[in-house]
């Protein structure tokens, strides 16, 4: 908090200074360094290193670099000098294979080399990684972005310590860095030791430090978190428990094609369960099995509905889900992770699944069965008759992309009576309606508002008007697709409602899909659970913004 409290007298000091200052020149660079100091005493007050948005590279974004200028020019000025001042060499060697340094820079790579450093954990959020290629090849980079002065929470400070023992275990000599080797660092550095050596006290590992490198410390605050964080039953290196239930016929076959590549990406920061589906023995049956043995994470790896089945027998929990994206349209990912998860599917989920942050999402009950994104009456229910398990493994989703136009193509149209949010019931004349909790921008069907927000407590119910030609209704569903980008509101175009609760009936029972699975009843009732169900999303992700700032 005195840090926070340094930064923001500096920015009301430099907001003084914008508006006495009688040249213009001034005023902007004063409100400039305003704007940056007010905001980092912002992120100092939340204790949220993830202000600057470094990425798992180590590069922070251009246009971050340039709002928080007078701030980091400031820092690396004042680092410079106390580096100077002090005399402590950038890296030093606290026990064999093990490193503490200041930040590095182009021109420590022959020390580096010279002490076959292979793997790097930078513990800085408003500085970039230097060049990792200047190392040449098979150089493992963690970066766990702690705000200067402050320390990571419990759960990151488990996944670096870990992380550092797995690449100590497979032979790599490890640097812990941070912009001075003298707090960040040393607590992640003093958090391992503990771990290697329960029988020593926060004290003896932290004179071990300081015997090597002498300006080493921790303040108040850091040495009291420590100091609890030592005494939680899952401080050390011991790995949490982690279930995989993988559908090895989603997608054509993805997991077993990609099951290699996976474990070996998890392995080092779980220890694994793996369970497989088979005709006989369902998601459903290996979650609830899963769920007595209270794991902290459980992992989907499939399509929609392996992850929707998996969600159900955990929904209301704390156990958090986890998503290998396996299947064919792979929707809450995409609308979980946006549209990276379409390019890069795997290797995205390993880097969520290991450096991930949890999140909690609204969920829904349509007639006592969860959903987790749409429940589709019309077109999008077609559309997934159309594309049956063979043309999903044949084509991909070219398959949902022939059945969504042959749907259209049939412009069926449906006579539904709808009770919005207990009102009276009213007769909607309709070829396609949607309930949305999530979807990506590339389900058209759920953009009348634009884009479904997952943690706004409330059911996005978008119909298109009936009576259109064909024609007609590609044209409304093309300005759908520029709706879900562009987040505009198109409301002459379908019809668009925010409820908590819908009833439906049709004339002659009602067919309808929840999330991929068709099923048919006399009817359906669906209402919204907020902030049911935990999930890991990326760590920059809008969704963990959004969840740190609440």
């Amino acid at each position: 908090m005195k840090v926070a409290h340094y930064y923001f007298n500096g920015c009301l000091l430099a907001l003084a200074l914008a508006i006495i200052s009688p040249w213009t020149i001034i005023s902007l660079l004063a409100l400039w360094t305003a704007i940056a100091l007010g905001l980092v005493a912002f992120a100092y007050y939340k204790n949220n290193g993830m202000i600057f948005r470094k990425r798992q590279g180590g590069r922070i974004p251009h246009l971050v670099r340039v709002l928080f200028w007078p701030f980091m020019f400031g820092v690396q000025i004042y680092n410079r000098i106390v580096q100077v001042r002090s005399g402590d060499p950038v890296i030093q060697e606290i026990e064999p294979g093990l490193y503490l340094a200041s930040r590095l820079t182009p021109m420590d790579v022959d020390v580096l080399n010279h002490n076959k450093i292979r793997a790097i954990f930078d513990a800085t959020a408003e500085f970039d990684s230097f060049n990792l290629s200047l190392l040449g090849k098979d150089i493992e980079y963690l970066n766990i972005p702690v705000l200067d002065h402050s320390y990571p929470d419990f759960d990151s400070l488990m996944q670096s310590i870990r992380w550092i023992d797995s690449q100590r275990r497979n032979g790599r000599n490890v640097v812990v860095h941070c912009a001075l080797g003298r707090g960040r660092s040393v607590f992640v550095m003093a958090a391992y030791l503990l771990a290697e050596s329960p029988h020593k006290s926060l004290d003896e590992v932290m004179a071990q430090i300081q015997s090597i490198r002498l300006h080493a410390r921790l303040n108040q605050r850091q040495y009291q978190a420590l100091s609890e964080y030592v005494k939680h039953s899952e401080f050390g290196f011991a790995k949490p428990p982690a279930w995989i239930i993988a559908n090895p016929v989603s997608g054509g076959g993805k997991w077993p094609e990609n099951k290699a590549q996976i474990l070996e990406a998890l392995a080092p920061y779980y220890r694994l369960t793996i369970k497989e589906t088979t005709e006989s023995v369902s998601a459903e049956s290996l979650a609830k099995q899963a769920k007595k043995k209270q794991p902290k994470l459980i992992i989907a790896a499939g399509g929609d509905g392996t992850l929707n089945a998996v969600a159900s027998q955990i929904v209301g929990s704390d156990i958090q889900m986890g998503i290998l994206p396996l299947g064919t349209a792979n929707s809450l990912a995409h609308a979980l992770w946006g549209v990276k998860s379409k390019l890069v599917p795997i290797p995205l989920a390993c880097e969520v699944l290991t450096q991930g942050a949890a999140v909690k999402i609204d969920t829904a009950q349509c007639n006592e069965r969860l959903a987790l994104m749409v429940v589709a009456v019309g077109f999008e229910q077609q559309m997934i008759e159309f594309a049956n398990r063979d043309e999903k493994n044949d084509q991909g989703q070219g398959a949902y992309l022939r059945g969504f136009f042959n749907a259209v193509s049939n412009n069926q149209a449906l006579s539904l009576t709808v009770k919005f949010d207990g009102e009276s019931e009213q007769t909607l004349q309709t070829g396609s309606l949607v309930i949305a909790n999530a979807a990506p921008f590339s389900t058209l069907l759920a953009q009348g508002k634009g884009q479904p927000d997952a943690q706004d407590g409330q059911l996005d119910v978008t119909w298109l008007p009936s009576g259109e030609k064909v024609s007609d209704q590609v044209w409304s569903l093309t300005e759908l697709l520029f709706n879900g980008l562009t987040q505009r509101s198109i409301d002459d175009v379908v019809e668009h409602r925010h409820v908590t609760t819908i009833e439906i009936q049709g004339q002659q029972g009602l067919k309808y899909a929840i999330d991929g699975e068709l099923f048919e009843d006399d009817g359906l009732k669906m209402q919204v659970k907020p902030n049911s169900l935990w999930v890991l999303v990326p760590a920059d992700s809008t969704l963990a913004n959004t969840q740190s700032e609440v």
